[in-house]
């Protein structure tokens, strides 16, 4: 597969993958509905944390598309690119599991599923990490790989200190 036909396609995955947490979370897809609250561990109480965590989030979703972006359009093939998409892909497929998993024990409060999530949640983050260690060690320097390095710094920040970090430390609370 081509770069550009990846990035399409991750980035129609990106939009699949939020529209399906949307659905998941607010909606819940089985019964019983798991109330959006308990989603949040408590962290929903605190108005600070939550206007935080929209803004990382949003950032977040803006870095990785630039990052896209960049992959797509001004990132020639080659070992680099090979290496990026495939961390690409594991931080994709990470992503698209950690709402089942949640889910899961959220309506079971089995461990397996509470440590299957976790363990998601940082392979997206330390994934996020490796696609910035490629870009950084293996794209040639210019303008546009300083911005993919802001766009997906912002990610990292958000999927290592947010997501894995705090709403991770919650879930274990």
């Amino acid at each position: 597969m081509n770069t550009k036909n990846f990035v399409i396609m991750s980035v129609l995955g990106i939009f699949i993958l939020l529209s399906y947490y949307i659905f998941i979370i607010k909606s819940g897809f089985t019964k019983p509905k798991i109330s959006v609250d308990k989603w949040w561990f408590g962290l929903d109480n605190n108005s600070v944390f939550m206007k935080f965590s929209i803004i990382s989030a949003t950032l977040a979703a803006i870095g990785f598309l630039y990052f896209q972006y960049y992959l797509c359009f001004h990132l020639e093939s080659g070992k680099a690119s090979d290496k990026i998409l495939l961390e690409t892909i594991i931080v994709l497929v990470a992503s698209l599991l950690w709402a089942p998993l949640t889910y899961a024990y959220l309506r079971s409060h089995n461990k397996i599923w509470k440590i299957l999530s976790s363990l998601v949640l940082g392979v997206t983050a330390f994934g996020s990490i490796a696609i910035a260690y490629f870009i950084n060690d293996k794209a040639p320097p210019s303008t546009q790989r300083t911005l993919a390095m802001i766009g997906i710094s912002l990610f990292i920040f958000h999927t290592l200190f947010v997501d894995f970090g705090i709403w991770n430390i919650a879930m274990w609370n």
